[in-house]
């Protein structure tokens, strides 16, 4: 009995010496004023493939892109865009033959249903990330990278799509291709008027080495034939194939001349003139 009271009375000391490492209790959040409650943000995870139906944040607008319109291509009504060159060739390849076989199907009155059963189905392709742009839907082309041009478009839906279609389903608006047609126009008889003078030149001095060269080599072969450059015998004189060598040398350096000239001609037209944009 005696040594209960000792273990009870070593308790009550242990207690009374050190109350707060025993019953103190965690800060109690739920009564504490909203102002002292230190608030978490969490970030929400990034989501790769966001719903279809999702409206993406419009991106920054290139100020380099240039107005466009879809154009239909081959059965395609209008301009195919994906995320990538093999999805692209893909829808296209899946839609024209998937309307050939449509086509056939109808000319043959379902005869061709018959024998080679139904037609290929349409590509699905909001499923593969594209989208079909009818003809005429306005579109900002960003780049036009050789096989394919990057455009941005904004579907039906609210959606703004952005991918890669192919540069023949990308066209002007037409009044942008009217102004392009009447400067294209404007161009070309600027050129006429800088290169008059020197096709004319270019035409004389080609004249000019044939008759030489044809009034040598009758010198040298009386038999030489002007219609096809050759006879129906060798030619004697040795210097007759240096004067075949001395004209084509000389024709291949006019030509050269006259091409450089008609591409300095070319950029001289195309400087912008006052009142052109």
């Amino acid at each position: 009995m005696k040594a209960l009271w000792v273990v009870l009375a070593v308790i009550l000391l242990i207690i009374i010496l050190k109350p707060r490492s025993i019953v103190q209790k965690p800060p109690d959040v739920e009564n504490r004023s909203p102002a002292a409650v230190p608030k978490t943000t969490v970030k929400p995870p990034h989501v790769k493939n966001p719903s279809p139906d999702a409206v993406p944040e419009t991106a920054p607008e290139n100020p380099n892109a240039i107005a466009v319109v879809a154009r239909g291509l081959s059965l395609v009504p209008g301009a195919i865009v994906c995320p990538d060159f093999y999805r692209l060739k893909m829808m296209f390849s899946s839609y024209t033959e998937s309307a050939a076989e449509k086509m056939d199907n109808a000319m043959t009155n379902g005869g061709y249903s018959a024998v080679n059963g139904p037609p290929m189905p349409m590509p699905d392709f909001r499923s593969h990330g594209c989208a079909l742009l009818p003809r005429g839907t306005p579109m900002r082309m960003e780049n036009n990278n050789g096989p394919f041009s990057v455009v941005t478009a904004k579907l039906p839906n609210g959606r703004t799509i952005t991918g890669i279609t192919y540069p023949s389903m990308v066209d002007y608006p037409p009044e942008v291709r009217r102004k392009q047609q009447e400067l294209q126009s404007t161009q070309g008889q600027r050129y006429e008027e800088i290169m008059g003078p020197e096709a004319e030149r270019h035409a004389q001095v080609l004249k000019q080495e044939h008759d030489r060269h044809v009034a040598i080599m009758r010198q040298l072969n009386p038999l030489y034939i002007e219609a096809s450059g050759v006879s129906n015998v060798n030619c004697i004189d040795a210097n007759c194939q240096g004067e075949v060598k001395r004209y084509d040398d000389a024709v291949r350096q006019e030509n050269a001349r006259f091409l450089s000239s008609s591409q300095e001609a070319w950029k001289q037209a195309k400087q912008p003139q006052p009142g052109e944009p």
